[in-house]
Parts: structure tokens; sequence; C-alpha cells
């Protein structure tokens, strides 16, 4: 057997056959685990098409941002802080694209027409149904990446993206709101190197935990399964750096390749624009892929087995299943979900 077969071999049947309860060493244990996540992630980016569906949610996001910023501007409106989200989209990459005036200006025109005149209440049906399509297509994908055949109710999800709409202002204004506390906490201490230095750490670091913090929530919150945190938190770390290493890319890619302009002219934002979207909506899903390996590794445990398993030994593990759950039932205990009823003995 080559070396190049070996590899195959340890990666198709030799990790699946190695379980926890066979593994003493805890470095061994986690180097097993992120293994075994880093084929499950790949194999369902090639089985789930995730490529695919970053481009679905590309199109979708493209309708459905200047409705979106029209409800988070409305928002923000309401509390008085509406200055705070224009200055956020202006340290963010549509700004470095020179491109939030020109949203902005959509935005205000989308607000005025679905204020006014007799189109109020189709302006206002419009905008809604806009950004309840996006979030709803968002939520669909996550629950084919989660295998959950069952969406929440039309109610539920009408509550939890308007909640998602308030949240997202309050914490543009929070993060805005400790970036100045930072510069106050340390103005006047500006000949100190070293506190200057710990105060430009700390304004450079807030973009990537307030990343990993909203990614981390997205991929416990939005499917409609129990997603434990570390599952949860592990991708949320991993894909917002690499969001927030995106954006810093991109300006550089902005800079470097401004002679798309020769071939664009007026549209060289466009391309650059959409190139951001696609990778960023195929980084998400990719960590919620990854999220979905970590939780459920043992379900892959001895793959080849299962699926080449005999019809009698089949009959023999559901008579095994039936037997658990009719003893809990007669015990009257709650009901096991199904890879708790495999690791019954």
């Amino acid at each position: 057997m080559t070396k190049l077969q070996q590899i195959r071999h340890f990666i198709t049947v030799d990790l699946w056959h190695t379980t926890d309860d066979t593994i003493v060493s805890k470095t061994k244990r986690l180097i097993y685990s992120v293994l075994k996540t880093i084929v499950l992630s790949i194999r369902g980016f090639l089985d789930k098409d995730l490529n695919i569906r970053a481009g679905g949610l590309t199109y979708a996001l493209i309708f459905a941002i200047v409705p979106i910023l029209a409800m988070v501007l409305a928002v923000a409106k309401g509390f008085g802080f509406e200055s705070v989200i224009e200055e956020s989209l202006q340290n963010s990459f549509l700004g470095q694209m020179n491109m939030v005036p020109m949203i902005m200006g959509f935005v205000t025109r989308y607000l005025d027409t679905t204020q006014g005149g007799a189109f109020i209440g189709v302006g206002l049906l419009v905008l809604l149904w806009a950004v309840y399509s996006f979030f709803r297509t968002v939520e669909q994908s996550f629950n084919q990446i989660w295998n959950v055949q069952q969406s929440r109710s039309a109610l539920r999800q009408m509550m939890n993206y308007i909640f998602i709409l308030f949240l997202i202002p309050i914490l543009m204004v929070v993060t805005s709101g400790l970036s100045i506390l930072i510069n106050t906490a340390t103005n006047g201490w500006e000949h100190i190197l070293l506190v200057h230095h710990v105060k430009i750490g700390l304004l450079r670091f807030l973009p990537f935990v307030f990343a990993w913090a909203a990614i981390t929530w997205m991929y416990m919150a939005i499917p409609n399964t129990k997603v434990r945190f570390v599952s949860a938190v592990i991708p949320g770390v991993v894909i917002g750096t690499l969001f927030q290493l995106l954006q810093m890319l991109s300006v550089y890619i902005i800079v470097f390749l401004s002679r798309t302009s020769v071939v664009y002219g007026a549209f060289a934002s466009i391309p650059l624009l959409l190139m951001w979207l696609q990778w960023s909506c195929l980084m998400i899903l990719v960590g919620a892929e990854m999220s979905y390996s970590i939780q459920n590794q043992e379900e892959y445990e001895y793959e080849k087995e299962l699926n080449t398993m005999s019809r009698r030994y089949q009959d023999g593990v559901m008579l095994y299943i039936l037997q658990v759950i009719i003893r809990r039932f007669e015990q009257d205990e709650t009901p096991l979900p199904a890879h708790q009823i495999a690791q019954q003995e």
C-alpha cells in the first residue's frame, strides 16, 4: 500500500473507527476531532453545494440590502443615533469603496416612498416582505445544512427577524461607544508609548470580538434545532476572524487593482462588491457546516459498516432501539434523542 493509499484509508476508515472512548490522550482526542471536523466540512461543502447556495444568498442580499438598511436606520432614528450607523458604514468595506453616499441615497428615497403618498401601505408591505424573504432564505440555508426538515412558524420567524433588526443598530452603538470609551480612558497618556499601543491594539481588536459574538449567535439562533455553544463558538471565532481579514484584504484589492476602473469605468466597484458579498456568504455557510460537523461527528463513526449492514443486523438494531424506547415509556421517563439512544449499552 502506497503512502497516498494509507492516507486515504486513514481518512475514510481508520479515522472513523477511532472514537473518544478509545483515546486516552486529550491532545490526541482533540487532533482527531479537528480532523473529523475538517473532513466532514469538506464533504458537506461538496455534497450540499454550498458554493451555489452562497450565490443564491448573494443574489437575495443584493435585493434586500437597501430594505434592511432602511429598517435599521428607521429603528436608529427612533432612538436618535442614526449618525452612529452611518459612521459604522463609513468604516466598513462599503465606506472604503465610496458606496455609502449612493446606498444612503437609495435608503432615504426608499423611506420617503414608504412614509408618504398613496402608496404608503404598499411600500411598507414591500419593505417588510423584502426583509422577511431574505432572512427566511438564510434560515432555510442553515436548516438544510443541519438536515432540519421543518422551519419555524411564520409568526415565530417574523418575531425573530424584528428582534434582529432592533439588535443590529444597538450592537453598532455599543461597539462605537466602546471605541469612544477606550479613546477617552487613555486620553492624556499618549506620551506613554505602551499605553498608546494598548489603546490602538484594543481598537483594532474590537471589530474581531464583535464579529465573533455576532457570528456565534447566528450559528446558535438561526437553525431550527438546538446547537451547543461549543459547536457554535469555534466556527464563530474562525469565520469571524476570516471575515475581518477578508475586509482588510478587500481594501488592499481596491487600492492595488484600481486599474479595473479602466475596464469598468464608473461600475468598477460593482464586481468588487459582488465578490465581497459572495465570499462573505460562502464563509458564513462554511462556518455553519463546521458547526454541524462538530456537533454530529458521532453520527459518522463506522459509517462504512453501517451502509453495508445486513438485513438481519438491521432488524436486530431496530429491536434493540424499540426495547430502549419501550423501557423508558414504561418507567415514565422522557424520550431520548437519537444520539443518546446510540450511546446506550
